[in-house]
């Protein structure tokens, strides 16, 4: 906990420090940026959203919805709101029940910028996202190819969010293309951290000795999968997918004597950089597409020491 609030006090610091770069004495705009946690793969976004923000003249105000909690960042959009934002870039913490919170923001009339994911019943001016289904694809096929086609697979599951589901919807499609050779024998939903996929992985492995594959829903669970591997004496005999290409991730599949480990990288830099600038085009009355999809890189062994976000 001590360290997610020197996170986002450092990104608060580096939003003043930019702004006084500047010379503007009082900002163009102010910008709302609402996150559903603070991990590895939203620093780097959090930190693109407010240097480019402060490029453009405008403040960031930084909320944290603490693990995916509605309620709290329906709090946190209020808030922001009596700050008067002029626009609000988010996250959403669930695909349906994070509506209300963006729906307020459109009453006031605050233009909303979503990433990684759409809202049911919401009025985004645009999406700017990972394309998660792809990022699946690269790292199902990866591991189809690794198990040679045939085998048990496991899925280690996660919140349900656009971004979730569409690489879920991947896997499971990449699953049936090889089926009935290859088969889905597990399927759980793991909280967003590295002791609760390394438990999931240990209870699938556990059920299954003779599982063939992990896929993951983003690095903690290839992290987590990794680690029950080890526990287990199976490094190397259980190929491992997953979505995100963290530097940990990366790290590791460098590091690791396994060479059937692979992860489907995003660019959270360029996702926030991104929102910002589809609110500029916006603002400025230019076209902005409803979504705006960042390819995503698979990183294997073979280019692991070499990449980073």
């Amino acid at each position: 906990m001590r360290t997610k609030h020197l996170v986002i006090c450092v990104i608060l610091v580096l939003a003043m420090s930019l702004g006084a770069l500047t010379g503007i004495a009082a900002p163009k705009f102010k910008c709302g940026l609402s996150l559903p946690t603070m991990n590895i793969f939203y620093d780097p976004l959090a930190k693109a959203v407010v240097e480019a923000v402060a490029k453009a003249g405008g403040t960031t105000i930084i909320t944290d919805a603490q693990q995916y909690k509605v309620a709290k960042e329906l709090a946190n959009i209020e808030d922001m709101l009596q700050q008067k934002i002029d626009v609000l870039i988010i996250d959403a913490s669930d695909s349906v029940a994070s509506g209300p919170a963006i729906n307020a923001c459109t009453k006031a009339g605050v233009p909303v910028i979503g990433l990684n994911q759409r809202v049911k019943d919401t009025d985004l001016v645009s999406v700017v996202s990972a394309d998660n289904y792809m990022a699946g694809r690269l790292a199902a096929e990866f591991v189809m190819k690794q198990i040679k086609y045939k085998g048990k697979v496991a899925i280690i599951d996660g919140p349900p969010v656009t971004a979730v589901l569409d690489r879920i919807k991947a896997y499971k499609d990449v699953i049936e293309k090889y089926s009935p050779g290859v088969k889905l024998v597990a399927q759980q939903i793991m909280g967003n951290t590295l002791a609760d996929a390394t438990t999931v992985a240990e209870n699938m492995l556990q059920a299954n000795p003779d599982l063939a594959g992990f896929l993951g829903m983003n690095d903690f669970a290839l992290l987590g999968a990794n680690i029950a591997l080890e526990n287990a004496g199976k490094v190397g005999k259980v190929a491992i997918g997953a979505v995100d290409g963290s530097p940990d991730a990366c790290a590791l599949i460098a590091s690791s004597k396994a060479t059937n480990i692979a992860t489907a990288a995003q660019y959270p830099a360029r996702i926030g950089a991104g929102a910002v600038q589809a609110y500029l085009d916006y603002t400025a009355g230019k076209v902005v597409p409803t979504a705006i999809q960042i390819a995503p890189l698979l990183i294997t062994k073979r280019n692991a020491k070499t990449f980073h976000w």
